[in-house]
């Protein structure tokens, strides 16, 4: 498999909740992530992509949870892995975009 390729399936989805909405502003994007992924391969495929320059790249394992449903049965939320892009000054991403199609909404 080639490098590009392989960039392109480390971006799995935009990791979107309020308090990544609100990071936004300050220039910070989340996406969730492959689990095998780095900072380099995640700001790589960041700037491939979407055609940016990134600033800064921070990692989060999540483990995963185990939680009870009404019944009492048990189950687990998946772990995940999720990084969080701080682009360089005068760089955005359009919060609405597709990872497939490079950035265009």
């Amino acid at each position: 498999m080639r490098r590009e390729e392989k960039l392109l399936k480390i971006l799995q989805s935009h990791h979107v909740t309020e308090k990544t909405m609100r990071d936004q502003g300050n220039n910070t994007f989340t996406f969730r992530v492959l689990p095998s992924a780095t900072k380099h391969t995640v700001a790589s495929a960041v700037e491939m992509v979407y055609k940016v320059k990134v600033a800064g790249v921070r990692i989060l394992n999540y483990k995963p949870i185990r939680k009870r449903n009404m019944r009492g049965q048990v189950g687990t939320v998946s772990a995940y892995k999720k990084a969080m892009v701080k682009l360089a000054d005068g760089q955005t991403i359009d919060p609405n975009a597709s990872i497939l199609d490079g950035g265009k909404a």
